[in-house]
């Protein structure tokens, strides 16, 4: 019947809640040997169907999984983990792990299993399973375990089980013969009694943690764990350190490797000192390893330590979490004479009471201590103390203080100090020779110590002599810039530098070039947008030399534009980036590993890009050129005119120049010269007089000098080319320079308007008055020969007027 009933139930739930797909939610990562897959939150309701065959670990916690059921795992053949934990399993149905042959590590804690959900031959297949977790559960509403199944797992070695008031270890629990590791998970509130692990001497179990609210706890309880050589008690902030310390009686005159007490403090109940009283229960055991952290611990009497007769044992001690006053830590701790690593972090905070003057005296330390941990506690210790010389503490950690301290002083007594952290210090104004005496100091770690702020940092370096420093962090320090002797002495040894969440905008290259053996460059979350050439060569460089050589660029704003073309395809070919496909486009924000699939084409944009570029600039140019060309040829032509120095002359040798175009030469040659020499005019002219060694612009103004007036012979032509040369443009300003407005003749041999005319020859046209000569086009051919003496007679005129030599000659044909 009850078979029965469990068969319509499996086959229920199978239709109404089997998932066909993994969701969006759900994560898959892949490596050489392995497969992980992991749905978290993902509110399955049943196991998804299409989990990848090979996977090798599976976890689907925190999801609404109700029921496993016979197909839920039939392609799994090579599941090595398997968590469901922090479902709401309710019913394992008969086969539902007879495909999971390699199974190692199963999880089903945090559920709704009773005794009823599954029966106990359902684990049968599991023969390689070594770990197993099925506490916090619901077997303690009816006080009832089903031990059934252990008689299917003798090989499990790790177990993983609740606890309920009036539990009893059956014979079947016994059968667990490989068992090392025993877990009690609770949040009920039970009893351990002396007698509530009775029958367990036979068990070879070494491990023991207790995750339970306890009601009685007996000092006898763990008695029966012989072999046990590691206990870790944590009443979830339920009882007292006080009441938890006497069940270590139950393993007097053992040697343990580690004892854990934590999180043993009533809440709101205020912090507890331990005397002599709490201490002997401790005294009975010789453990190497005591970790006591918070327990709310205020203090530890003086008189309580030096009852302690097995404190010699402990070479491990963590009061991390507590209370403590720091005078009282120096004391008690040179009572422990074999302790080599002291932890007393994270000091809860309480009232504080006036510091005492120990932090102006000298500190003894054990000379078996090698580390010794203060951070995030209320020690002020920084530049006060002095530790005794001879001691061997390698390791000290005194970051994030509270309150905050400053690194002004000095401290001494340090010269074996191989690793120190002084993160959250403010060290704005830091002691130039902080770290002379640590000659042995190798990593040093300076996370938001304000180093950016400080004058001394960027003035000198403060490594001086450090020659054995290899792995600096100097973290969020608002860092825009190193000094390039700033590691001057680790040319050798630095292997690691860390400068993530600073402001540089660049790579500190002239220190970088100096390191010879770096092997690790961390620079992420800075303002660096780019890399130039130089910069990743020096990097590809470091990669050549060592293939371990990194470099982690991730969170920077880098710009990927055209410019920046050849550092993302170094980005591309390049094995030395740590977090490449962490890399983003700042303009985008698209990882660069997804630009580098379509670079091909982003390249051809970019040369595309480029060669528009340049002929747009080359367009610009040649107008820029063109322009300025304009303004030189108008501009010049005044210039050479006014910086000419014109020639004085008593006498001219011309009294005319004559300047057409070459269009003209015939009537030049046939009509003007010819007329010219008739009346014995000299005149100077371009096929004439010029000397062919000279600049053409010099030639005319040289016999405009010479001549006593210009005679301009204008045509359609002359206007249309010549004149717009810059012969000719220059000849007219400078033959119509101030002076000499009047000294010029223009003759037209072509019908032409004023209006055709240059601006300066329109500015003066009434002075001019230019000569039209007759022609068939303007004038009568009955009138032509009478009008063509008239233009000779007023040509002559104009000629003569002023011109002494002519007007004397003149004067002479008159008389005779």
């Amino acid at each position: 019947m009850w078979v029965h009933l469990l068969s319509v139930v499996g086959f229920f739930i199978w239709n109404i809640s089997v998932t066909d797909g993994l969701p969006d939610c759900c994560n898959i990562e892949r490596t050489d040997d392995a497969l992980q897959v992991m749905c978290l939150q993902c509110h399955l309701q049943a196991i998804p169907l299409d989990v990848p065959k090979k996977t090798t670990f599976l976890d689907l916690s925190w999801n609404n999984v109700k029921s496993l059921l016979r197909e839920s795992f039939n392609n799994l053949p090579f599941l090595e983990h398997l968590t469901l934990t922090r479902n709401k399993l309710s019913l394992i149905w008969s086969g539902a792990f007879d495909h999971l042959v390699n199974l190692k590590h199963l999880d089903l804690s945090y559920n709704l299993l009773d005794v009823s959900s599954f029966k106990g031959s359902v684990f049968q297949p599991l023969n390689n399973l070594r770990i197993f977790s099925i506490n916090d559960n619901k077997f303690y509403l009816k006080n009832t375990f089903p031990e059934t199944i252990f008689r299917s797992l003798p090989q499990i070695e790790s177990l993983s089980i609740g606890l309920f008031d009036g539990f009893i270890f059956g014979k079947e629990f016994l059968n667990l013969t490989n068992l090392k590791t025993l877990k009690f998970h609770q949040d009920s509130k039970l009893s351990i009694r002396n007698t509530s692990f009775k029958g367990l001497e036979i068990m070879n179990i070494s491990d023991l943690t207790f995750f339970v609210k306890t009601k009685v706890l007996e000092s006898n309880a763990l008695y029966p764990f012989q072999n046990l050589s590691s206990l870790y008690l944590n009443s979830r902030r339920y009882n007292d350190i006080r009441s938890v310390l006497p069940i270590i009686y139950g393993l007097r005159g053992r040697t343990m490797e580690t004892i854990r007490l934590s999180y043993n403090y009533a809440r709101n109940a205020g912090t507890v000192r331990l005397g002599k009283w709490d201490i002997r229960f401790l005294s009975t055991v010789c453990v190497r390893k005591l970790i006591l952290s918070d327990n709310a611990i205020e203090s530890i009497s003086i008189a309580a330590v030096l009852s302690w007769t097995s404190r010699g044992c402990i070479k491990y001690l963590d009061l991390s979490g507590n209370s403590l006053h720091s005078p009282q830590v120096f004391f008690i701790l040179k009572l422990f004479p074999s302790i080599q690593h002291f932890d007393c972090s994270f000091k809860r905070s309480v009232f504080l009471r006036k510091r005492s003057n120990i932090f102006d005296q000298r500190v003894y330390l054990p000379n078996s201590l090698v580390y010794l941990n203060f951070t995030h506690s209320q020690l002020t210790i920084f530049g006060y103390v002095n530790f005794v010389e001879n001691n061997n503490l390698k390791v000290l950690d005194i970051s994030y203080q509270q309150p905050s301290l400053e690194c002004g002083g000095r401290m001494k007594g340090l010269e074996h100090l191989t690793e120190f952290d002084i993160s959250g210090i403010d060290c704005s104004t830091p002691h130039p020779e902080m770290f002379t005496e640590m000659l042995m100091l190798s990593k040093l770690r300076a996370r938001e110590s304000q180093l950016g702020n400080s004058r001394t940092f960027h003035t000198r370096s403060l490594f001086k002599g450090l020659d054995s420093l290899s792995y600096v962090d100097l973290s969020s320090n608002q860092i825009a810039n190193l000094n390039s002797n700033t590691f001057i002495d680790q040319t050798e040894s630095l292997k690691t530098i860390v400068l993530a969440d600073n402001i540089m905008e660049r790579l500190p290259f002239q220190i970088l070039k100096q390191l010879n053996v770096l092997e690790m460059f961390d620079i992420r979350n800075n303002r660096i947008s780019s890399l130039t050439y130089s910069e990743y060569t020096l990097l590809h460089n470091y990669q050549s030399k060592s293939d371990n050589f990194t470099v982690k660029l991730a969170g920077n704003p880098l710009v990927c534009d055209c410019e920046s073309l050849d550092f993302i395809s170094w980005i591309g070919t390049t094995q030395a980036i740590y977090d490449k496909d962490q890399l983003v486009c700042v303009h985008n924000n698209m990882k660069i590993v997804k630009l580098l699939e379509s670079f091909h084409e982003f390249r051809i944009h970019c040369v595309s890009q480029f060669w528009l570029t340049v002929s747009t600039s080359l367009a610009v140019i040649v107008l820029v050129f063109g322009i300025v060309l304009r303004l030189a040829w108008r501009y010049s032509v005044r210039l050479r005119s006014l910086c000419r120095q014109p020639v004085e002359h008593d006498t001219y040798p011309y009294d005319i120049f004559v300047s057409y175009c070459r269009e003209d030469c015939r009537w030049i040659r046939e009509c003007l010269a010819t007329w010219l020499e008739g009346h014995d005019i000299e005149y100077s002219a371009e096929d004439k007089t010029f000397d062919t060694g000279l600049d053409l612009c010099d030639n005319i103004m040289g016999a405009i000098d010479d001549s006593y007036q210009t005679v301009f012979v204008v045509s359609c032509k002359f206007l249309e080319y010549e004149w717009q040369t810059f012969a000719m443009k220059l000849a007219s300003r400078y033959s119509f320079r101030e002076g000499r407005e009047n000294m010029n003749i223009i003759i037209l041999l072509d019908d032409m308007k004023q209006s055709e005319f240059p601006k300066l020859i329109r500015d003066i046209w009434d002075k001019i008055r230019p000569l039209q000569w007759p022609n068939e086009h303007n004038t009568d051919k009955t009138r032509l020969g009478t009008a063509r003496k008239l233009f000779w007679e007023k040509l002559l005129k104009r000629i003569r007027k002023g011109n002494k030599r002519l007007v004397a000659c003149s004067l002479v044909e008159s008389t005779v």
